[in-house]
């Protein structure tokens, strides 16, 4: 089921996002000497299709801005599996990770100001900023905060907010982990230190990071459907795409609807400033439209040319032949560069992908927690479409990404377990449940837990919140427990003679180890 949405968007240099315009094919302003406009989109659209219904995505959507027009915004799929309504250009994802290029967009703003520097040392322009390594504290720059490249661990600290902590509280457990890296050296990605990026933000401008993507992006760029946080989705209403998870076993992908906590919406809200965001996919293409068109909007410039430069120049390699820069990963096509990001919030992914080079921007988001491959495969169809004039080929011997995608998935080569990674950890003597339930204690910010029993079952209550969550036994000492839309694994700890349960601890993924909750 597909809802057809395909525009054109007149004056896009002003970024008057479209609204109401009657479907037209515009081959007068976008050209071709090989095929046509419509022949290259009405292959994408049939590529995109494919695509959609190899991975089981409930919903998807997708726009094209070519040579500053809105060529392509087409609905797939329905909003929800229950009500049916279809996928429109006013449908609303959340856009994960994209949201970082935001929050680097800002810091940017704030360079130009003069109010920051990317090169100040973050000890000196944020109160209050302590890291464990203190010699990396010292160090830090403000330029660390978006490339990936801190010393800290592949997402240390990030699923904190699933247990209820807030941003403050996450940053101080941060300042107290100790490096899992060295500084400069190596991309681990990392959520939550976009929490002191948007503290940095709070400080300089006296206003929320919440205030500032709404007074300095959202309301110039006219991004009018871009909401923040749990209670922005949540107030998208009708318009706000149910969200779904993923799973692929024996050759086929499948969905599942996400409810209550495995919608995890508050963590999206704590960890807004790096993945908080929502909006519908015209928004979104005019945001990477924004970035081609080097920070100009409505005939005005909101970024200087310098700092977007900063923005799309590569701080930290990821590979031979993509770096990052500051939220945007950044590819060596060979003769050109392409750069994009990819988003994944609980249920849903999305994708915004730029090619100065072509003046090309595809965006794309989905109802599902789908793996990235299919969303690039669509995005590099798209490009491949418009450059066959320039790469000397033909519609039908472009190369077929998501066929590849699909072998590498059925092959075993693709790592579904992409959230966590928990440490192994020695088996433990069973406790009972009478050893196990009682108190437990643990410093500020981490608070008090209690383990306690109720019809035969075990509950722990944990958090700032005290949120409470049922405790299951897997085995040797180990349990877990699943809680915001995460899922937590607990150790017993002993004493020495192992006759009396000491307290526990909890694996937050990525070998993080916060220490041990007393008894």
């Amino acid at each position: 089921m597909r809802h057809r949405a395909l525009g054109i968007l007149l004056a896009v240099l002003m970024l008057q996002p479209i609204r109401g315009l009657q479907a037209q094919w515009m081959e007068s302003v976008v050209h071709f000497a090989g095929p046509s406009l419509r022949e290259r989109l009405d292959s994408l659209d049939t590529y995109a299709q494919r695509v959609r219904r190899d991975w089981a995505i409930p919903g998807m959507a997708v726009a094209v801005i070519k040579d500053g027009h809105l060529v392509f915004s087409e609905g797939y799929g329905v909003q929800d599996y229950e009500t049916n309504v279809p996928v429109s250009s006013k449908s609303v994802f959340q856009i994960g990770s994209v949201t970082k290029s935001f929050t680097a967009a800002l810091m940017a703003m704030l360079v130009d100001e003069g109010l920051v520097s990317w090169d100040d040392r973050m000890c000196d322009v944020l109160p209050g900023f302590k890291l464990y390594d203190k010699d990396m504290e010292q160090t830090w720059k403000v330029r660390d905060l978006f490339c990936h490249g801190s010393g800290l661990g592949n997402n240390v600290g990030t699923w904190m907010a699933c247990m209820g902590y807030n941003r403050e509280q996450i940053l101080q457990i941060l300042s107290e982990v100790p490096p899992q890296g060295t500084y400069h050296k190596g991309f681990a990605y990392n959520n939550a230190i976009f929490l002191w990026a948007s503290a940095l933000i709070e400080h300089l401008t006296g206003k929320s990071w919440e205030d500032n993507m709404r007074e300095r992006i959202f309301k110039p760029l006219g991004l009018s459907s871009a909401v923040v946080g749990e209670q922005g989705f949540l107030d998208a209403g009708k318009n706000a795409v149910s969200q779904y998870s993923f799973s692929y076993y024996k050759g086929k992908a499948s969905s599942r609807r996400l409810k209550g906590e495995a919608r995890g919406l508050y963590w999206a809200d704590v960890i807004g400033p790096a993945g908080g965001a929502a909006m519908n996919i015209d928004d979104l293409a005019l945001w990477g439209y924004f970035h081609i068109n080097q920070g100009m909007v409505k005939g005005l410039r909101i970024i200087s040319p310098e700092q977007m430069q900063e923005l799309h120049t590569g701080g930290n390699t990821v590979s031979s032949s993509q770096s990052y820069g500051k939220c945007w990963y950044l590819t060596d096509m060979g003769s050109y560069e392409i750069f994009y990001h990819t988003g994944t919030a609980y249920g849903h992914t999305s994708l915004c992908f730029c090619s100065e080079e072509d003046n090309l921007v595809v965006a794309i988001a989905a109802s599902s927690e789908v793996i990235g491959r299919p969303r690039l495969a669509i995005a590099y169809r798209a490009l491949d479409l418009f450059r066959l004039e320039k790469d000397g080929l033909k519609i039908d011997s472009l190369r077929d990404r998501n066929r590849e995608a699909l072998e590498a998935m059925n092959a075993g080569k693709v790592n579904m377990n992409s959230r966590t990674h928990y440490a192994k950890h020695p088996r433990q003597k069973e406790p009972t449940a009478a050893q196990i339930v009682g108190k437990y204690s643990k410093k500020e910010p981490y608070g008090p837990a209690t383990i306690s029993s109720a019809n035969g079952k075990l509950f722990i209550s944990i958090g700032p919140q005290q949120k409470k969550a049922p405790l299951v036994h897997l085995k040797d000492g180990r349990y877990s427990f699943y809680m915001g839309g995460h899922t937590f694994p607990l150790y017993v700890e002993w004493n020495d003679a192992k006759t009396a349960v000491k307290g526990f601890t909890i694996d937050f993924g990525r070998d993080e180890d916060v220490g041990m909750w007393k008894k």
